[in-house]
C-alpha cells in the first residue's frame, strides 16, 4: 500500500506540474494575444487619428473654397445690379435727350423735303 500511495503521490505531483505548466503556457498565450490586440488597437487608433486630421484639414479647405465662392457670387450679383442700374439710367437718358432730338431732326427733315 505504501508503494501505491507513493505512486499516487508521484502521479499527483506530475499532474500538478503538468497543470502548472499548462497554466503558464495559457497565461503566456493569452498575454501574447493581448499584446497583439493592444498593438493592433494602437495602430488602428493612429490610423484613425491621421484620417480624422486629414478630414478636418479637408473640411477647413472646403469651407475656405465655399467662402470664396460665396464672395465671388456676391460680387457678380452686385455687378449685375450695377449693370441693370446703368442700363435703366441709359434708357432714361435716351428717352429724355435722344428721342426729342431725333423728333426735331425728323421734323426738320420733313420740312426741308416739303420746301
Amino acid at each position: 500500500e505504501a508503494a501505491a500511495a507513493a505512486a499516487d503521490a508521484l502521479g499527483m505531483a506530475r499532474l500538478s506540474e503538468t497543470n502548472r505548466e499548462l497554466k503558464r503556457m495559457l497565461v503566456a498565450l493569452l498575454g501574447d494575444d493581448m499584446a497583439y490586440r493592444m498593438e493592433t488597437l494602437a495602430a488602428e487608433k493612429a490610423m484613425y487619428m491621421l484620417k480624422a486630421d486629414f478630414l478636418e484639414r479637408k473640411g477647413e479647405q472646403d469651407a475656405d473654397v465655399a467662402e470664396r465662392m460665396r464672395i465671388s457670387c456676391e460680387l457678380w450679383r452686385c455687378k449685375y445690379h450695377a449693370a441693370m442700374q446703368s442700363r435703366a439710367e441709359l434708357a432714361h437718358w435716351h428717352e429724355a435727350v435722344a428721342v426729342p432730338h431725333l423728333r426735331r431732326m425728323l421734323a426738320c427733315t420733313q420740312q426741308l423735303l416739303l420746301e
